[in-house]
Order: structure tokens, then sequence, then C-alpha cells
């Protein structure tokens, strides 16, 4: 475990874990125009569609640290570290998400949360795929293609723009779980085709 986080860089990871834990908070039902090209305007998002892909592309700076492929540690083990971070970021931002929600009366906190959930389960096959520097590409093409063209004409989202779904709407929340639940399985059982790390073991 000290391996481990010396490997990575334990200040932003705090702060990952501030953003998730304080995210109903911060301006997560903001409105930002976004153009979406099915319907040829700009249309108010909520910010929350695409900000927690900035909270994945910090979660890659830390896993993406030179220091940690020279540090001698198992394999398996690192690797199992770094699928535990993914959980437990998920883990605190759906928490934080139903504690914002149940204070504020309100289940509007719970897109971040959800997304979250979404964003993480593909980064971690995208890291899974092309490794640690390709963890970020899974949630980027999916946030554009959601703002881009996951409305229909009537402006309501598309069924399948999970991101754009009402917070409440439990079908959302439980695909959310079930993207990040396949993510994570993926991740653990396959670590990044281009991981560095040598299996050299504990001295």
């Amino acid at each position: 475990m000290k391996l481990w986080l010396r490997a990575r860089r334990p200040r932003l990871m705090l702060a990952i874990f501030a953003l998730q834990a304080l995210h109903p908070w911060l301006a997560s039902q903001t409105l930002v125009p976004l153009p979406d090209l099915l319907l040829g305007d700009l249309v108010d998002t909520p910010i929350a569609v695409l900000a927690p892909i900035i909270m994945v592309a910090m979660v890659q700076v830390v896993l993406d640290t030179d220091e940690g492929d020279r540090i001698a540690c198992p394999l398996v083990r690192f690797h199992l570290f770094d699928v535990g971070l993914l959980v437990a970021l998920a883990t605190v931002g759906l928490c934080s998400g139903l504690i914002g929600s149940w204070q504020m009366d309100s289940f509007a906190h719970l897109s971040w949360a959800r997304n979250s959930l979404i964003y993480l389960g593909l980064a971690c096959v995208s890291r899974a795929i092309g490794g640690t520097r390709a963890m970020s590409i899974g949630p980027l093409i999916a946030g554009m293609a959601v703002v881009l063209f996951g409305r229909v004409q009537t402006g309501e989202p598309s069924i399948w723009a999970l991101t754009l779904q009402p917070p409440d709407t439990a079908t959302s929340v439980g695909l959310a779980v079930v993207v990040f639940l396949v993510g994570a399985s993926v991740a653990a059982a396959q670590p990044p085709h281009n991981s560095r790390l040598v299996n050299k073991g504990l001295r």
C-alpha cells in the first residue's frame, strides 16, 4: 500500500476525492449553452453532463506516473490498488450525491454521481484497451456524442443519452451502475496493456 501511494500523486488524489465529495454543493446544476447538431441550436445543458470527465482526466494523471513504473511492486497487487481507487471514487461520489439530494430535497444532485459512474466505467474499459493514457478517450467521446446528438427534435433526451436523462430516472441510474461494474470488472481482469511495471517482488 505504501509503495502504491508513493508511486501515485497522493495530493492530487485527495483533491479528486474532495471534488467527488463536494460536488452537490458546487456548481453541478449550472446550465451552460452547448451546441446540439440535431437541433441546430445552442441548448442549455447541465454542467454535470461533461464536468465529471475533468475528474476522470485527473484520475488519469494520478495513474499515469513514470515513478510507479520503476517501483519494485508486484504487478497484480499494484493494478488492483488502481481498481480499488476507482471503486472508492465512484462510491464517494454516489454517497455524496445521495446525501446532497436528501439535504436539499432534490434528486438533481444525483446527476454528477450517476454520470461519474458512467464515465469511470468507460475509463476502465479505455484503460484496459489502450493503456492509462487512453483513459479519458471513452468518456470524452461519450460526453461529446451526448451533447451533440443526444436530443430528439422535441428537445427531450434520447433514450441512449444516459447522462442527459433526469437524475431520478431509475433506469438511467441502474444502467450507470451496470456500466461501472462492467468497466471495473474489465479493469480488474486485464491490466492496462502498455503497463511497464515489472513483477520484481517486494524487497
